[in-house]
């Protein structure tokens, strides 16, 4: 895949609206592009500050109406420059002007989940490998929620590359309230998991202040995505610096 045909796809493979075979070209391209890996970060920076700052406050009707009047009638100048970089530009300076100018919500501290990321991760770019989870531990996680680690192979994850289980541990909240604990690493970004019992009576640290967009979703705050998944007999959340839907989905479905 050359250059023009990648920065084709940017926009939808920062949503996860490729299909498979697509979103592995665009990501082998980025890994052997430097030029194309950096321009899609930005724009991926950008992406995640306008959603960040969307999420600040509220957005009156008129602003969302000029939005979209830009966004569907570029001027000749968006034209002839680069209008998917020039429209999330108008897009975002709007959206900044309108939060500045109108009442903002209360901003809340990050999510449990998010915070705990940030802080076992720290600069690492993915959690160190030592050794093995344990044949114990995964057997009580397929007995107790139905979920096979054996089944979410690096064949199983593609396109996903470099997929690796590091751990599995039982935790304990400072409610002592138990739950399991997961650490993954894919495509070198790290991806910390809690799991615990759908009926539980009170919900675990991990899961107690998940935005409610985040379930079957996922969200945004800062650089990590946040997602959580309920099947009625366990529920699983998960935080990474990557796009983790797919992971929970075929954790979820797998047999």
């Amino acid at each position: 895949m050359k250059c023009h045909e990648a920065q084709k796809f940017f926009s939808p493979y920062l949503d996860s609206e490729l299909d498979q075979t697509k979103t592995f070209e665009v990501s082998q391209h980025l890994q052997s592009c430097e030029a194309c890996a950096h321009r899609f970060e930005a724009e991926r920076r950008a992406d995640n500050l306008m959603a960040e700052s969307l999420a600040q406050g509220s957005m009156p009707k008129q602003t969302w109406s000029r939005i979209q009047t830009t966004v569907a009638h570029p001027s000749w100048l968006q034209r002839l420059v680069s209008p998917r970089s020039l429209a999330l530009a108008a897009c975002l300076a709007l959206a900044l002007t309108a939060l500045m100018m109108s009442p903002r919500n209360t901003v809340q501290a990050q999510p449990w989940l998010v915070s705990e990321l940030a802080r076992v991760s720290q600069t690492a770019t993915t959690f160190p490998v030592t050794s093995k989870p344990s044949d114990e531990s995964q057997r009580e996680i397929l007995t107790r929620f139905g979920i096979s680690f054996e089944s979410l192979t690096p064949e199983a994850m593609r396109p996903h590359g470099n997929f690796e289980l590091v751990s599995i541990v039982t935790k304990q909240d400072n409610k002592g309230q138990n739950y399991y604990e997961v650490r993954l690493n894919c495509c070198n970004h790290p991806v910390l998991l809690a799991i615990t019992d759908s009926n539980t009576p009170l919900m675990p640290a991990p899961f107690a202040d998940i935005p409610e967009e985040a379930l079957g979703a996922s969200v945004i705050i800062g650089n990590t995505h946040l997602a959580e998944r309920n099947t009625g007999a366990f529920i699983v959340a998960a935080a990474s610096t990557h796009h983790i839907n797919h992971l929970l989905n075929r954790m979820v479905s797998a047999d």
